[in-house]
C-alpha cells in the first residue's frame, strides 16, 4: 500500500520529466492515432467521426469533436496527453515559388502579399478573420525557390478548440503537403538522378497524384477516393496521356503508392511504365510494429504523413 501511493504521487513527475507524445491525423472521417517508444508503434487506433462533424479538414462541430475525442482518450487511459497532429491535405494549399533574382528576400512574407495574384491562393495572406496563416520551407537543392504552405486561420483556430475542449496539450501542427515532403525526402535523394517521381495517396475521402523532380514538388491533382476505384484508374490513365504529350521523352523514375495493397500496386506500375512499390514506412524500417497481441492482427491506416510529422519533430 505504502509503495502503490508512492507510485501515484510520483505519476505526475513522471509524466513531466518522460511525456508521452501522442501524434494525430486528422481527416473529414476519421482521426488516426499513434504513440511510439523509439521508432516503435506501441499505440495505434483510428477513431471514426460521425459525417458532417469536419468538412475539407474544418471542424464545424467544435463541442462534438472535442467530448469525442477526450472520451476516447479517457477511455484508452491518455487523458491530457500531449499530442502533435498533421492537418487533412484539403486544410493546405501549397505553391513553388520562385524568388526574385534567384535569393531569398529580406522580407518573404511581404513579397508574397504582394504576388497574392500571381500565385492564385483561395484566400488571402493577412491578418483577417478568413485570412491564411503561411510556413515557409527551403528546398536545399534550388536555393532560389521555395515550398509554400498556407493553412487558412479559421481550420487551425477550429483545431486548437476541439484539443482544448478535449483537455489535451497540443504542442504543434503541421501541414500534410510538408509530412509528406519529410516523409519522402530519402527517396527523393535517391531518384534524383533518375527521373521524376510520383506518389499517389489512396484515401477515402480523396485521392491524390504529386509530382517530385529533382527533390522539387511540381504538382499535384485530386482524384477520385478509394472506393471509386473504376474512376480513379480512369483518371491515372487520362493523366498519364496528359503526362506524355506535355513531356515527351520524360522519363518517370518510379510510382510510390500510399494506401494501397502491393497486388493494386503491381497493376498501376503498367500505366506509367515505371516501377510502382507500395510506401510504407514499416516496410522501409523507418517505423517497427511493436503494438501489443491483441492488435496485432489489425489492419493498419495508411502511415506516410504520420511517419513525416514525426520526422519534423526529429528534425526540429
Amino acid at each position: 500500500m505504502v509503495l502503490s501511493g508512492v507510485q501515484d504521487r510520483l505519476a505526475p513527475l513522471q509524466a513531466w520529466l518522460f511525456p508521452r507524445r501522442l501524434y494525430l491525423q486528422l481527416e473529414d472521417q476519421a482521426i488516426t492515432g499513434m504513440i511510439l517508444n523509439g521508432a516503435r508503434i506501441v499505440w495505434l487506433e483510428r477513431l471514426e467521426l460521425p459525417e458532417g462533424v469536419c468538412t475539407d479538414g474544418e471542424p464545424l462541430q467544435t463541442g462534438a469533436l472535442g467530448d469525442l475525442l477526450g472520451d476516447w482518450l479517457v477511455e484508452r487511459g491518455l487523458a491530457g496527453i500531449r499530442v502533435r497532429a498533421v492537418l487533412p491535405p484539403a486544410a493546405t494549399i501549397w505553391r513553388l515559388v520562385e524568388w526574385q533574382n534567384g535569393h531569398w528576400p529580406e522580407q518573404p512574407e511581404l513579397e508574397l502579399q504582394a504576388r497574392q495574384e500571381e500565385l492564385a491562393l483561395p484566400w488571402p495572406l493577412d491578418a483577417s478573420t478568413e485570412g491564411a496563416d503561411l510556413r515557409l520551407q527551403a528546398l536545399p537543392a534550388d536555393p532560389g525557390s521555395a515550398l509554400l504552405v498556407t493553412v487558412r486561420r479559421t481550420v487551425l483556430e477550429g483545431w486548437i478548440e476541439v484539443c482544448g475542449l478535449a483537455g489535451v496539450a497540443l504542442d504543434g501542427v503541421e501541414a500534410a503537403p510538408l509530412c509528406l515532403w519529410r516523409a519522402l525526402a530519402p527517396l527523393l535523394e535517391a531518384a534524383e538522378a533518375e527521373g521524376a517521381l510520383l506518389v499517389l495517396q489512396i484515401d477515402v475521402d480523396q485521392s491524390r497524384l504529386q509530382l517530385f523532380d529533382q527533390g522539387r514538388p511540381l504538382g499535384e491533382w485530386e482524384l477520385p477516393p478509394a472506393d471509386a476505384l473504376e474512376e480513379l484508374l480512369a483518371a491515372l490513365q487520362r493523366w498519364q496521356r496528359f503526362w506524355c504529350q506535355r513531356h515527351p521523352g520524360a522519363r518517370l523514375a518510379r510510382l510510390w503508392i500510399s494506401g494501397a495493397p502491393p497486388a493494386l500496386a503491381a497493376a498501376l506500375g503498367p500505366i506509367f511504365g515505371c516501377p510502382a512499390r507500395v510506401l510504407d514506412p514499416l516496410e522501409q524500417g523507418w517505423l517497427e510494429d511493436a503494438r501489443p497481441a491483441d492488435q496485432a492482427g489489425e489492419p493498419l491506416p495508411p502511415l506516410t504523413l504520420l511517419w513525416g510529422l514525426v520526422a519534423g519533430e526529429v528534425q526540429a
